[in-house]
């Protein structure tokens, strides 16, 4: 089983701390991204399917080498309570973007008061992403991988992964991390702004397709 399926396991076991954990600055070495996915109440299925989709691209890339020399580490924090305080934690990781999750209009300030640019993959509301900082790779339908078959190789691969089949936005999950490592080898490094300008210049062909970013107009 990999490594995803076990950061999921292991989040089951800890989500029901009123203050999450800070984890101390990632290490030199290291490239850490930040996701928020609901791990618990209605949506955790939906959220598995979002983590074992992020956590299976980084297990991929960090396999083939990592990027710019370096591991990936994933963090995670349940959102299903109190988005904001869960972007907060993110944050206090030393996170050097946030993929993932649904976009609720709570988190972006919160990152964009700390520097960090925010990928969602996937909307939870009609409402449109701030310009500048935030990246919407997909709207309010999810891509269901077992209608599209173009993804059954992708699709089986994961299974063989994670033990199950991919479930609604688990491939714009694996997107929105890739899109991430994409934009920071492009930028060279981890400079925020840098990366930002990189993650607004992509126009590159990922797993849900052809994947560049309009600004909008608040």
């Amino acid at each position: 089983m990999c490594a995803a399926a076990l950061v999921l396991a292991a989040l089951a076991g800890c989500s029901g701390a009123d203050e999450p954990a800070e984890g101390p600055a990632a290490e030199p070495g290291v490239i850490r991204l930040g996701t928020l996915v609901p791990t618990t109440g209605p949506d955790s299925h939906t959220g598995a399917s979002m983590l074992n989709g992020a956590m299976l691209a980084v297990d991929e890339v960090n396999a083939a080498g990592g990027v710019l020399g370096r591991q990936v580490e994933l963090m995670v924090e349940d959102d299903a309570g109190d988005p904001g305080a869960a972007a907060q934690a993110l944050v206090r990781k030393d996170i050097a973007v946030s993929v993932g999750g649904y976009g609720s209009s709570a988190v972006p300030p919160i990152f964009r008061s700390a520097g960090v640019p925010m990928i969602i993959a996937r909307a939870g509301s009609a409402g449109r992403p701030a310009p500048g900082d935030v990246f919407l790779i997909a709207g309010r339908a999810p891509i269901v991988p077992r209608l599209v078959p173009e993804l059954a190789d992708w699709s089986a691969r994961y299974t063989a992964a994670i033990g199950s089949p991919p479930g609604p936005s688990t491939v714009e999950a694996y997107d929105a991390v890739n899109v991430a490592l994409n934009a920071i080898e492009r930028a060279g490094g981890l400079d925020p702004e840098a990366v930002r300008r990189a993650i607004a210049a992509t126009d590159s062909e990922f797993l849900s397709g052809p994947v560049s970013f309009v600004a909008v107009t608040p």
